[in-house]
């Protein structure tokens, strides 16, 4: 008969207190190897080293830039219509007021020809309303002219007349007569020169208006031929017509752009800049591009507020002297200085940034046979350095290359092979 085993707690517990050993191990494992302090063998050779400097340092960004024409006019197509001729050709040099183009538009055409026969129909009604003005005040002149006459004649009758009745020699009913024809022409005179003063004034009133209204009506037709003119699109200014793409037959839109006009020898620099530094930008300022080993010095003349893809648009004058083999649209790279020139501690430029963010870098020990983490703090930059503002020295050896393999670590062992 089988005798009966009775199992012990560690057998029944056996497989619970396995996998607990089994995940201590684990996590022990785990904790040893991200704990572990120094990274295995790396070869100095393949490991770039910059030496920190103390020099002179001025915060510098890079600007892509575009070379522009400083004066340029767009040539717009002011009147609608199909293209008729053409006199010039993209690239030619052409003088102000060359005629580029001309257009034809028959409804437009028809239209300013009939305004234009309206307006010059109203001028003539009004010029000869002009006319009748100064024939009625000079029929009033003239009248007036011609009883004064009168009046002087019945005047002396008046005085002989007047001496003969004291005489005796002149009957009294004639002498009546010779008053009140006097009398007469007095108040008739009297009666004329009140009535053309009164006409003198409305007819300087009038006569300044239809003055005015023929005026404003010569501009109105002014207006009209101009527009028609507009039909020839001309060269506003001098230089060399540029994007000037048409063709005969093609139709253009009213005021549709068909082209610029650039001027020789009058270039700045569009430059394209990360939005961080809008607020530390402002006119004035230098900056440099080299072209052709030559360097040649700018100024900043106008900052863009507008942020378009994370970058600000600014645009730099020559100082002195530009290249003359410079063209639009060329691209060139524009050194812009930040700051002034000052004394400061500066780390060369790596790949390190990228995988540190500038929180630390590897420093050589004095043997060069390892490096260990360092905290730093860095300041402004410059196409070639950074600037240390803390947790490095003049002369310390610093790992620039990349960190990527080994930045777990807080020490690194360096072999020479």
């Amino acid at each position: 008969m089988d005798k009966v085993i009775k199992q012990t707690k560690w057998i029944k517990n056996r497989k619970k207190i396995l996998v607990t050993l089994s995940l201590v191990g684990s996590i022990l494992i785990f904790f040893l190897i991200k704990t572990r302090t120094i990274s295995p063998d790396l070869e100095y050779s393949k490991l770039k080293i910059g030496k920190i400097e103390l020099g002179e340092f001025q915060e510098v960004v890079i600007g892509n830039g575009i070379i522009e024409s400083k004066n340029t006019i767009l040539i717009d197509a002011k009147q609608g219509g199909i293209i008729t001729e053409i006199l010039a050709e993209d690239g030619d040099m052409v003088d102000a007021g060359d005629v580029l183009l001309r257009l034809s538009n028959d409804a437009v055409m028809l239209d300013y020809m009939q305004r234009e026969t309206q307006i010059v129909e109203q001028i003539n009604n009004l010029r000869n309303t002009r006319v009748n003005l100064y024939q009625n005040l000079r029929t009033s002149e003239d009248r007036l002219e011609e009883y004064r006459n009168q009046y002087v004649i019945s005047k002396r009758q008046y005085v002989i007349d007047s001496i003969m009745l004291a005489s005796n020699g002149l009957a009294k009913n004639k002498f009546e007569e010779s008053s009140i024809n006097f009398k007469f022409l007095l108040e008739k005179v009297k009666t004329l020169e009140k009535r053309k003063n009164q006409d003198k004034s409305y007819h300087s009133d009038q006569i300044f208006r239809v003055d005015n209204s023929i005026e404003l009506m010569e501009r109105n037709l002014e207006l009209i031929r101009e527009k028609l003119r507009e039909m020839t699109v001309k060269a506003s200014l001098s230089g060399q017509l540029n994007s000037f793409s048409v063709e005969p037959g093609q139709v253009l839109r009213q005021n549709q752009t068909i082209g610029r006009i650039d001027v020789p020898g009058k270039f700045w620099i569009r430059t394209l800049v990360d939005q961080h530094y809008l607020n530390r930008l402002s006119e004035g300022q230098n900056g440099v591009i080299q072209y052709d080993g030559e360097t040649y010095e700018l100024h900043l003349s106008k900052v863009l507020s507008t942020v378009e893809n994370g970058q600000i648009e600014v645009y730099f004058d020559f100082v002195n002297e530009y290249p003359n083999e410079l063209r639009r649209g060329q691209n060139v790279h524009v050194k812009i200085e930040i700051s002034a020139k000052h004394k400061a501690l500066k780390l060369q430029k790596g790949a390190f940034f990228q995988s540190s963010g500038g929180q630390y870098v590897y420093v050589l020990s004095d043997d060069r046979k390892s490096a260990y983490k360092q905290p730093v703090l860095l300041g402004k930059q410059n196409p070639s350095y950074y600037e240390v503002l803390e947790g490095l020295l003049e002369g310390q050896n610093v790992v620039i290359s990349t960190y990527e393999t080994f930045k777990n670590y807080q020490e690194i062992r360096l072999i020479t092979k």
